[in-house]
């Protein structure tokens, strides 16, 4: 029975995901070990967002219509996100920088998009992560900024000092 069950809610669970993206393909099967992996024991699969983890899941295994459906998806509310926290110069590069780590292999083969386990909508996933490396950006611009400090040791040693200079 309790299998019987489960079967239903998955089959279900995939036809929403199916229809939410109907030009992607995403085996029953494949969803259903994807979702496995990411549900938290007690959590219902009603919680969890059938549309945007079978993007992910598509996206996941290096599907090109997947990754183009996660930029078009996402790349307007990075835009948006970034702008709202001042990062007004380096946008484009930021947004192309969080969607590169979320849909290329990165070190040991996995997607950043694997991370997603779908409690949330996909998009608000992207927003973190974007305001994250944005700030990560700032911290490193900050620490690469020059101080006071390194404009007087600039100018000390900048021109010799003629009465240092006869010595």
């Amino acid at each position: 029975m309790l299998s019987t069950e489960l079967d239903a809610q998955l089959l279900a669970f995939a036809v929403r995901g199916r229809n939410t993206w109907p030009e992607l393909s995403v085996s029953d099967e494949e969803l259903a070990r994807y979702v496995a992996a990411r549900i938290s024991p007690g959590q219902s699969l009603a919680e969890l967002e059938a549309g945007d983890l079978y993007l992910a899941c598509a996206a996941a295994r290096g599907d090109a219509e997947a990754g183009a459906r996660v930029r078009e998806l996402c790349l307007p509310r990075l835009a948006a996100a970034l702008s709202s926290v001042g990062l007004h110069d380096a946008i484009d590069e930021t947004a192309q920088q969080v969607l590169s780590e979320l849909l290329l292999p990165g070190d040991g083969g996995r997607r950043g998009i694997e991370a997603y386990r779908g409690s949330g909508p996909l998009a608000a996933f992207v927003k973190v992560i974007a305001l994250r490396t944005a700030r990560r950006a700032r911290q490193r611009t900050a620490r690469e900024q020059p101080t006071q400090r390194d404009h007087l040791l600039e100018r000390a040693t900048e021109a010799p000092d003629p009465e240092v200079e006869g010595l």
